[in-house]
């Protein structure tokens, strides 16, 4: 198959939100009930710890590269 950015979209079902499109977070306390959803994660394997957040865990002070959404170049999965 070949990649073509132009490629139909309509021929494939539309994906199925994640559980982090579908988490969100509250907290005990908040009395108003405020829900608050999941932007960011990060996973640490060996001490078994999963966080959420509802905002960036990356520091602006931190160097990190810049993260590119490859989506608007079209499907790049051979069915």
């Amino acid at each position: 198959g070949e990649n073509t950015p132009n490629a139909d979209r309509n021929r494939f079902p539309a994906p199925r939100p994640t559980f982090f499109h579908q988490a969100c977070i509250t907290s005990e306390n908040d009395e108003e009930g405020n829900e608050f959803r999941v932007q960011s994660f990060s996973v640490d394997g060996p001490n078994r710890l999963l966080t959420l957040s509802t905002g960036s865990l990356i520091s602006d002070a931190v160097p990190s590269m810049q993260l590119v959404d490859l989506r608007i170049y079209g499907d790049f999965v051979d069915h």
